[in-house]
């Protein structure tokens, strides 16, 4: 199921939580990898492998830090999202 927008209602609630700029980015590479999905027929895999792609991206901005003057305060939310695996 594609996202209509960073401020879309349906979005997980770790994606909500993120800077705008992140949700913007989370919706682009969820909603590319749905459209590009090699295997139609199963959504349930789409899907899956669009979450994994969208949250591998934020995920490793965050541990990067890779972060705009917008960004500064999603330290902590990247923290909360994904455990003590990004704060070393």
């Amino acid at each position: 199921m594609p996202y209509s927008s960073s401020e879309d209602e349906s979005l997980p609630s770790n994606v909500k939580k993120a800077p705008k700029n992140l949700r913007k980015q989370f919706v682009a590479i969820f909603n590319s990898a749905m459209e590009n999905c090699p295997n139609e027929n199963d959504q349930g895999e789409c899907e899956s492998r669009a979450f994994r792609m969208a949250n591998g991206v934020m995920k490793k901005r965050m541990q990067n830090k890779d972060l705009d003057t917008e960004e500064q305060s999603a330290w902590d939310w990247a923290v909360k999202c994904y455990g003590s695996a990004i704060a070393a």
